[in-house]
């Protein structure tokens, strides 16, 4: 529009910035149809052999001419739109890109016909060649006003009226105060539990339906949305416009939000089965046997809380069920020694067959064995969360075993995909990601990313694209999952973490750690979605990556006032502090984690050893179940190790339970400050 959007004249709205542009590209399409209505006219109604050759030349040569100069009228017009509609032509909007072609090989063709036409032909084979470049000509003015149209969303007007007729202008006020507030067509201002459905038909008349049809040849609203419950539609709805440009955004209340969902849902799809309930999930017991070996103490951790995986026969891997196991070796005594050799370490999973050696590790002082595949199953075929892992030290001259315990390896597979991307969990109402939602989930990249994964048959490994280290303009896996879902799902509570990360009727198998029953949740470190996806991304657009700044644009932080203010991280490198709350190891007077990271890997929890090279996990707990852990099935399972030395589930030494290793008990703070509390 111009200088229009800021004066409303007449004349600035007249000529445009795109009128001379359109009108000489518009003035060379006409040529050419006016080349092809003279070739119908000469062979059809022409008796006269030596007129009607003349004409069918001089017409072809029309056809020929506007062709010509179409180039560079096109690339005149094309730059000369605003550059959403550039790059809309260019490939962001998927309904746009096959009639590019289109158009592009019918441009061919009707040269070529032209060009044919030219040669000395029988009348009958003219006049077949008329009527062609007559189908092709309709076909080639449908597929430009078909782009001009398209290129235009989600605008009628560029930046100032949207495709359903909702002014820009009013978007703050209409996601305040609603849509059916100020709509005039409709008997329904306000939302109650009797009217819901019938506020919901009308949201999808102002919304929706000026582009989806209900049944229908375009873009059918039934077609596009019979895969999702009212949760998936809701997420649709709150990153509707934001990563795909081509819609526009939806500009109601939450309430209003959530009865289009409910019309599209109930109504439309007439879906009104009720979310699937996981069914019951039982865990054998564990119990913490006493320790028996007086010498040694053996302490072993996983070095992450839980291992995620999708479990869905190979269609894509977010990340395998394999880890690394780290233990350490305690020659127990006043002054305790640590066990670096003389010893054979090794770890079994009797649930799973699995057995394995540990070897030792002088940098991080730690017998480590490093990816070990654990299952989510049993051998049996049982989903098991939290499968025990023994670790048996055993001394290597005479084969006795001097020390064991027990740890938990948490892997599960119990992705919660499905609720957006359509389908059911895969194994018995339990856990998995199915077929139906893997597949919707690579059609969903391959559209909006422009790849082809759903045709290689080969497995796909996210990380082999999305790589930490790469310098290319792919975001890293974590930044590009949390970055694009954050547009989403619009929650800044721990219930949005639940919405992905493995749990069982809303309570989470990830986090399970003392943390729980103190009351903090995922974002009181972490952040909410919103915030932890922003610090990702912004690690990667200050390493140039276009595509982050597109998934923060309609970010807006929870707890950081500005968006310069927040400090960026990496990935599986940059995790909230533990003393950025428990300063000089005191209980926290504020609790927030959030935006203040780790500089390095190195300073992470699960890295550090406190002054006598006592790895923090060896005494904490791993990850996510530091002690006392709450197991939702086993109060006693992520505790074993704690009960086994100490008899109660406390950090490993605490509570003035020095002589786990020192065999008597100690006044000094010496592995770090308070700890003799």
């Amino acid at each position: 529009p111009g200088q229009w959007l800021e004066t409303g004249n007449f004349w600035h709205g007249f000529f445009n910035p795109g009128f001379l542009p359109s009108l000489l590209f518009r003035t060379a399409l006409t040529i050419v149809f006016a080349g092809i209505f003279g070739l119908l006219t000469a062979t059809v109604g022409i008796e006269k052999e030596s007129l009607r050759n003349d004409q069918v030349n001089y017409c072809a040569k029309w056809i020929l001419l506007g062709l010509l100069t179409l180039p560079v009228f096109s690339h005149f017009y094309f730059y000369a739109l605003p550059e959403q509609s550039m790059t809309m032509i260019q490939g962001a909007s998927p309904e746009i890109q096959p009639i590019v072609i289109l158009f592009l090989i019918i441009s061919v063709m009707l040269a070529v016909c032209g060009g044919i036409m030219l040669l000395q032909l029988s009348r009958q084979t003219r006049k077949v060649l008329a009527y062609a470049l007559l189908i092709l000509g309709l076909v080639y003015m449908g597929s430009f006003e078909w782009i001009r149209e398209a290129s235009r969303k989600p605008f009628i007007i560029y930046n100032y009226m949207y495709a359903n007729q909702m002014y820009k202008n009013d978007a703050e006020k209409l996601q305040k105060q609603g849509i059916l507030k100020h709509a005039k067509w409709t008997r329904h201002k306000a939302i109650t539990s009797e009217n819901v459905l019938a506020a919901g038909h009308d949201l999808y008349l102002f919304a929706c339906s000026s582009c989806h049809s209900i049944g229908g040849p375009m873009n059918d609203i039934l077609t596009l949305t019979k895969k999702y419950d009212v949760h998936g539609i809701e997420a649709l709805l709150t990153g509707q416009g934001k990563i795909l440009s081509y819609m526009p955004r939806f500009y109601g209340t939450d309430q209003e939000r959530s009865a289009l969902a409910k019309y599209i849902v109930y109504e439309l799809n007439q879906n009104t089965t009720a979310p699937a309930q996981p069914s019951m999930l039982t865990i054998p017991a564990v119990s913490s046997e006493k320790n028996v070996f007086d010498q040694y103490t053996l302490l072993a951790w996983a070095n992450k809380g839980m291992h995620l995986h999708a479990d869905c026969n190979g269609q894509f891997e977010l990340g395998k069920s394999m880890g690394t196991i780290q233990a350490q070796l305690i020659h127990r005594d006043e002054l305790p020694e640590h066990v670096m050799d003389g010893v054979d370490m090794t770890y079994s999973c009797e649930s799973q067959n699995i057995t394995g050696k540990m070897t030792y590790d002088d940098i991080a002082m730690t017998f480590v064995a490093k990816n070990v595949h654990v299952s989510a199953f049993d051998k049996d075929g049982r989903y098991n969360p939290y499968p025990v892992i023994t670790i048996i030290a055993q001394d290597r001259q005479t084969n006795k075993c001097i020390a064991r315990t027990q740890m938990i390896f948490a892997v599960s597979s119990a992705m919660a995909c499905k609720n957006c991307h359509g389908g059911t969990w895969k194994h018995k109402g339990q856990t998995g990601v199915a077929m139906s939602t893997a597949n919707d989930i690579l059609h969903a990249h391959d559209r909006i990313s422009k790849t082809s994964l759903i045709e290689d048959d080969a497995p796909k490994a996210c990380n082999d694209c999305h790589e930490l280290s790469t310098n290319t303009q792919i975001l890293n896996l974590s930044s590009a999952i949390h970055g694009f879902h954050a547009n989403y799902i619009d929650d800044d509570s721990e219930n949005a973490c639940m919405n992905c990360h493995a749990s069982y009727n809303g309570k989470s198998l990830c986090y399970r750690g003392l943390h729980v029953d103190v009351g903090l949740t995922c974002v009181d470190c972490h952040g909410s979605l919103t915030d932890h996806a922003l610090a990702l991304l912004v690690h990667e657009q200050r390493k140039g990556k276009k595509t982050a700044k597109r998934y923060m644009k309609y970010l807006v932080p929870d707890k950081i006032s500005n968006m310069e203010d927040i400090q960026s991280r990496k990935p599986w490198s940059q995790e909230p502090d533990c003393l950025t709350c428990h300063v000089d190891y005191e209980t926290p007077e504020i609790v927030s984690g959030y935006n203040q990271w780790t500089e390095t890997s190195d300073t992470l929890f699960r890295n550090l050893t406190g002054n006598a090279g006592i790895r923090c996990t060896a005494c904490h707990g791993q990850p996510h179940s530091l002690y006392p852990a709450s197991n939702i099935f086993d109060s006693n399972r992520d505790n074993i190790q704690a009960l086994q030395y100490q008899s109660v589930a406390r950090p490993i030494g605490g509570n003035g339970q020095c002589s786990v290793c020192h065999m008597i008990n100690m006044q000094d703070n010496y592995h770090h400050k308070n700890m003799v509390q």
